[in-house]
Order: structure tokens, then sequence, then C-alpha cells
């Protein structure tokens, strides 16, 4: 039991990181990037070919996948969700659904073979149940959470971020660039999604589908613990994480998948701003 709980924590971890990258975006938005998954597939996917081909070191390749992650999350966001927000939110997720498809076939078009990927060269350490570099998944998620809810809750950004999350309108009237701070956000969705790719990768298997299924799973968790709240995000995800261990280690890989997505509507009906939500946030 104790090893699916801590299975869980590690796949949440992933999950959170994802989560973080989809709520980046939406809280100054209100549009899910549909294709956030879909880029750090196909970064990750140049990035193994480059290593490949051009046997570049780990470092330049991280740092190649991030930025190309940035780069595709911003042309995104310029190019559909901004243009297509004024018809509201929803077309705006529909548009960048449409990249949820077409990222796939160019993926495709870079290979059509899955890859291992290399993991960081970090020391080898004993920790009994837990292998080196699921503490480090473990430790970078947690890292990021706290970075992130500094960054929301402290510093001037952030401000930015929280007054357009809570009202536009008055957040124009008070002369905060909503355009620049979605933009800032777009990069940093993009950050965290490169990183995500890098930890992910090793653990998963570079595959078309590396994101597909755990992109799904933390949007469901992101969900449950509540969009608009890194914290929430954190603890929703680890706990769908555990819940997914436990459920699919005693009754199978069917209940896996089935019984979170039940828990989760179950919660959402009693809750639906989340699980979470009574995580106060300070107000702008």
């Amino acid at each position: 039991m104790l090893q699916l709980i801590i299975d869980g924590l590690i796949y949440g971890s992933i999950y959170a990181l994802i989560g973080f990258a989809i709520s980046t975006l939406f809280m100054t938005t209100g549009v899910v990037n549909f294709a956030i998954g879909e880029t750090i597939t196909f970064s990750m996917y140049v990035g193994i070919i480059t290593m490949e081909w051009f046997h570049t070191s780990y470092l330049l390749t991280a740092i190649e996948i991030i930025l190309l992650t940035v780069l595709f999350t911003v042309l995104i966001t310029r190019i559909l969700v901004l243009p297509l927000l004024k018809h509201g939110s929803i077309i705006s997720t529909i548009g960048t659904a449409s990249m949820y498809i077409i990222f796939p076939i160019l993926t495709v078009g870079l290979s059509t073979q899955d890859h291992p990927f290399p993991k960081a060269p970090i020391p080898q350490m004993n920790l009994g149940i837990i292998s080196s570099w699921d503490a480090v998944i473990f430790v970078i998620t947690a890292f990021v959470a706290i970075l992130l809810h500094l960054f929301v809750m402290k510093s001037s950004w952030g401000v930015g971020i929280r007054a357009i999350k809570s009202n536009q309108s008055h957040a124009l009237s008070i002369g905060i660039s909503v355009g620049k701070i979605v933009m800032i956000t777009a990069i940093l969705s993009g950050f965290i999604g490169g990183i995500t790719g890098l930890i992910a990768a090793p653990k998963l298997l570079l595959t078309h589908n590396l994101m597909g299924t755990p992109f799904m799973v933390a949007l469901i968790g992101a969900v449950l613990g509540g969009l608009n709240n890194p914290k929430g995000i954190y603890f929703g995800c680890l706990l769908l994480g555990v819940v997914q261990s436990i459920t699919g280690g005693l009754f199978g890989s069917i209940s896996r998948e089935i019984i979170p997505i039940l828990i989760v509507i179950i919660v959402l009906v009693i809750k639906p701003e989340g699980l979470f939500s009574s995580i106060r946030e300070k107000r702008v």
C-alpha cells in the first residue's frame, strides 16, 4: 500500500505540473489551452532528434525544448487565444483544441517511433522505496508549486494576474496592461510545460501520446482543486494520483481510470468551485 501511495504521489506530481501550465494562462483568459500537452510532446521530439542527429548535450537540448514550448505557447496565445477571446472563452478554447489535432500530425512527421528520453545527469542515491528520479520529480513539482504561489501572491505581475482574474474591466480601468500580463502568463505556461516534458518523458517514455492521457487527468485534477488556485491544483492532482494508484492496484487498470473520475464528478456536484477553493487568496 505504501508503494502505491508513493507511485500515486509521483504521477500526481506530473499531473500537477501540467495543471500549473494550464492554470497560468487560464487565470488571465479563462481559456483552457488544450494544445499545451501536444506542444510539449512536439518540442520533446524536436529535442530528441536534435540530440540524436547533432549529439547536443542534455543542457542544450533542455534549453531548446523549454524555448520551443514557450514559443509555441506564446504563438498560440497571440494568434488564437487573444483574437478569439472577444467572441468568448469557449470559442477561444475551441481554437486551442484545433492545435490539439494539428500538433500530433506534425509530431508524426518528425518521427514515427517511440524514444527513450535521457534523465538529467544527477547523482544516483539509494533512497529505498523511491528512485532518485522519482524524488527529483516530487521535489521539482513542490518547488514549482511554491514559486508559482509566491509569484501570483507576492510579485507585481501577480497583482496584475489577480486583478484580471477578479475583474478584467476594473484591471483595465486602473491602468493594468491586460495584454502584457496575458503574454507573461503564456510565457510562464510554456516554461512550466517544457520542464514537465523534461521530467515526465524519462518516466513515461517519449511517445506520440506522451501528454495525451496525462493532460486529461491533470485537467480533471486541476478542476478538482480549483483552476484558479495553484495550491488547490497541487493538492488536487496529488490526491487524484494517489486515488488512481490505489484503485488501480487494488481493483485493476480499468478502475484506475473510472473510479477517480466518478469521485471528481461527485465532488464537483457538491462543490463546483473545487475541493480546495477554501484556501484563501490574498485580495488585490
